[in-house]
């Protein structure tokens, strides 16, 4: 099933939500989003570096901590999103105690809790921000039949972010899709 199979109206008519958009992707994914008609909300805990100004009246904007699940199902349920893009992670780093506690609070507890408000407040499309990272050392090209083979906290906490993805797809009957970009 294609990704323009799961959305079910134009996307001058959509309402999305982007965590993470203080991030390169997601700053410049909300400006062409807005560009194009769409109704974007970005949340982060930061401020918006990379915001470009053409887009800059039309988006808005939601600063908290993903972590706290009440204010994210206050924040999906007061802007009502038919998509959300769930950028917001932990990046990868030098392997570490603390890198394994920041991959699983970033990558997969983060996820969890968007997951479960948006279900909460009726769910529609769900895409996460995977990594192509996720397959190790597979012989590229990469593609969504190679079998995962995370050798990292950072893979791992995004493998198990999209289990509970699928997770949720089959318990909620949620749309969920994974993007899973490399070098960035």
């Amino acid at each position: 099933m294609g990704v323009k199979s799961l959305i079910d109206k134009p996307l001058s008519e959509q309402r999305v939500i982007i965590t993470g958009g203080s991030g390169f992707i997601g700053s410049k994914l909300a400006s062409r989003m807005a560009s194009d008609g769409a109704e974007v909300l970005t949340v982060d805990r930061l401020t918006d570096p990379y915001n470009e100004k053409s887009a800059a009246s039309k988006i808005k904007r939601a600063i908290l901590d993903l972590s706290d699940r009440e204010l994210v199902v206050d924040c999906i349920r007061s802007f009502c999103p038919d998509t959300i893009i769930h950028l917001a992670c932990a990046p990868d780093a030098a392997e570490d105690s603390n890198q394994i506690s920041r991959s699983i609070d970033g990558n997969l507890r983060l996820t969890v809790n968007v997951l479960d408000a948006f279900h909460e407040v009726g769910a529609g499309l769900f895409i996460l921000g995977d990594s192509s990272k996720v397959y190790g050392n597979s012989i590229v090209p990469y593609h969504s039949g190679l079998v995962p083979d995370p050798i990292s906290s950072y893979a791992i906490g995004k493998c198990a972010a999209w289990n509970y993805c699928r997770y949720f797809e089959r318990l909620y009957e949620m749309r969920v899709v994974s993007v899973r970009p490399s070098l960035i």
